[in-house]
């Protein structure tokens, strides 16, 4: 009789286990059924939406179509910057310099501040001498600028600024020759730097010689500020 009654109480049991497994099942059936219908799992994010697009709007950034200015061509100390009409204080005059450099190669600079021949450092021109069948030659250093007025005498610096800003040198290299006149305008963040004022340098070229020697008369103006 007791094998009886133990046999049914585990039946039981048994019954009641496969009930609770059933509405267990049932539950989580019900609990995806829910989810497909309604889209997004409760608590989690949209697995198809990346993280840094939740949130973000649906609206476009505007794009800026504004053009950027042009960079300003009138620098301080630019011919567009320096008034011809302005007075000139004049520095010094008729300062006779002799270039000589009969070898190929045996380049050197030229000082206008001073003015100073055969220096290696803050120098506005190169002298380039005469080379095979080449003429000797001055070179323009960066941010230098120049112009070879027509007329050969009574330049005058205003005629050197308002030359410099019409039509200056496309090319730094000025081939040296008799009664040749050049106008240099000094690098103004150079004058700066060595706290002395920009100079307005008239060049003019007296004599080549034979052997590539080339004499100039130089006479330089303080550029007003």
């Amino acid at each position: 009789m007791f094998a009886v009654i133990g046999l049914a109480l585990l039946v039981a049991l048994g019954s009641g286990a496969i009930a609770l497994f059933a509405l267990s099942e049932a539950r989580e059936a019900q609990q995806r059924v829910d989810q497909l219908t309604s889209g997004t799992p409760s608590g989690q994010d949209d697995p198809l939406v990346p993280d840094e697009l939740v949130g973000a709007s649906s609206t476009p950034t505007p794009v800026d179509t504004t053009e950027a200015a042009p960079p300003d061509t009138n620098e301080a100390g630019s011919p567009q910057d320096i008034d011809p009409s302005a007075e000139f204080s004049l520095e010094y005059q008729d300062e006779a310099l002799q270039l000589l450099g009969p070898e190929c190669g045996n380049e050197y600079g030229i000082d206008l501040d001073e003015p100073w021949v055969n220096v290696d450092v803050n120098y506005e021109v190169t002298f380039e001498p005469r080379c095979n069948s080449s003429p000797p030659a001055l070179i323009l250093t960066y941010e230098v600028r120049g112009a070879l007025p027509t007329a050969t005498s009574n330049v005058t610096p205003g005629d050197c600024i308002e030359l410099i800003r019409t039509a200056p040198l496309g090319d730094p290299r000025i081939p040296l020759r008799p009664e040749t006149v050049l106008c240099v305008l000094t690098s103004l963040e150079e004058a700066q730097e060595e706290r002395i004022t920009q100079k307005l340098v008239i060049l003019e070229i007296t004599a080549v010689g034979a052997n590539g020697a080339v004499s100039v008369l130089a006479t330089a103006w303080n550029v007003p500020e």
